[in-house]
């Protein structure tokens, strides 16, 4: 072999060993590894149950936080109004644990359980269950159960499945959880008793509305209402108080009832009030409702102690706004720039019309009012608030943009 042909090879094979070697590094920062950030999930999760990787995984809070991602311990400053989430929900809840303000809300896409806190920008998924298309999510207060209410594809079916999270700090499966379980079919209303520990339900028959109680998970049922009536809206404000209003609509006089959880007795609060929907405060004695008239909006608040009301000079529905945990006569509202004409709150509801709010505080036995933030002036976007709720301490309003399904906070207190 000549001295050309040696040098040939000793070529070849330095080039085989550099091929080699950079094939190997290639493989185990990229291939073997993931792309740094990257969630790794099965495909193939679909509902019933499905669960993805078990590691945590952290969440931008919005595309306007992305570069200020990490707590507020690293220097980042929390804003005062924040997008939480920059996809679409389907319901969220805040509880204090000790002085710390704990968020958590699903995601509608998948049903996805996520948390965050009040001062952090770290996101955690703690639960992975897939649920596809979960439009509607009713949390516990304390924030340890959600009730996630869905249809499949191709049915009318309403399914709702109580989710019972056991740790906060690892992604689970909550269809593991024994306390989790599947609700009664066709559920059409329901509502969660302020202390947390029961639900009252709605289900129809061909010609009436049966209204039941039971634990979160659905055992001990008790049946507590019956009526001709099919189409309700369903809340519980007072532990031994649940309201009960007609499905509203412009041109149908609406009712108010209270059913009594304890006896079952029902009483008529409020009648003949077209387009009526209401906002019920803890003490079931102070009660926001609204009515549709010329068009438009008329805000009215009841004393039902006293048996007195009076017509608010805001134009707004009740949906919009949240009763104060601390003064019992304080609402938050988001109230619209203006109202074009409609047939509220049908037009609302089904989407025709959308608000453009400012957030106000409002008290009801000085009536007096002040402006707490001009949402577009401070972020150049336009809201419309829905399902808003309060921390415990009104530290903070929580609330959905219906324009985009996404999910905010605005501190109160700076």
């Amino acid at each position: 072999m000549n001295k050309s042909t040696k040098n040939k090879i000793l070529i070849l094979l330095v080039a085989v060993m550099l091929l080699a070697a950079g094939l190997f590094y290639f493989w185990n920062k990229y291939m073997k590894r993931g792309t740094p950030g990257q969630t790794l999930e099965n495909p193939d999760d679909s509902f019933p149950f499905g669960s993805g990787s078990n590691k945590d995984t952290q969440f931008p809070s919005s595309a306007s936080n992305r570069s200020e991602r990490g707590s507020i311990g690293d220097g980042a400053e929390m804003p005062i109004l924040r997008q939480i989430s920059d996809k679409p929900v389907a319901g969220g809840i805040a509880f204090n644990n000790g002085s710390t303000t704990v968020i958590r809300y699903v995601e509608r896409g998948t049903g996805h359980i996520i948390e965050t806190t009040g001062d952090s920008f770290e996101f955690a998924k703690i639960s992975n269950t897939t649920i596809p298309k979960v439009p509607e999510a009713i949390w516990t207060p304390d924030g340890q159960s959600v009730i996630m209410r869905y249809t499949k594809d191709g049915t009318e079916s309403v399914f709702s499945f109580s989710a019972n999270i056991i740790k906060a700090t690892t992604t689970q499966d909550v269809s593991k959880n024994k306390k989790s379980a599947f609700l009664p079919m066709g559920i059409s209303g329901l509502s969660v008793s302020p202390v947390g520990n029961k639900i009252f339900y709605l289900t129809n028959d061909e010609s009436e509305s049966l209204g039941a109680t039971s634990n979160v998970d659905g055992s001990q049922k008790n049946q507590r209402f019956q009526s001709a009536i099919t189409e309700w809206l369903v809340s519980w404000p007072n532990k031994d108080t649940i309201s009960l209003a007609t499905k509203p609509s412009f041109a149908v006089a609406g009712y108010l009832f209270f059913l009594n959880e304890k006896t079952g007795d029902d009483s008529k609060i409020l009648s003949g009030i077209n387009g009526l929907t209401a906002l019920v405060n803890k003490t079931a004695k102070n009660i926001l409702y609204s009515e549709s008239v010329d068009d438009s909006i008329r805000l009215h608040y009841y004393d039902l102690k006293n048996n007195l009301s009076k017509t608010l000079s805001f134009k707004t529905l009740p949906e919009k706004c949240v009763w104060s945990k601390i003064e019992e006569l304080t609402i938050y509202c988001a109230v619209p720039k203006t109202i074009e004409d409609g047939e509220y709150p049908d037009s609302w509801y089904q989407g025709s019309m959308s608000f453009n709010d400012s957030v106000w505080k409002i008290d009801l036995k000085t009536s007096s009012s002040e402006l707490v933030y001009n949402l577009q002036k401070e972020s150049g976007k336009e809201f419309d608030i829905a399902d808003p709720f309060l921390s415990g301490d009104d530290e903070y309003l929580f609330f959905t943009n219906k324009k985009d399904l996404t999910f905010w906070s605005l501190s109160l207190k700076k």
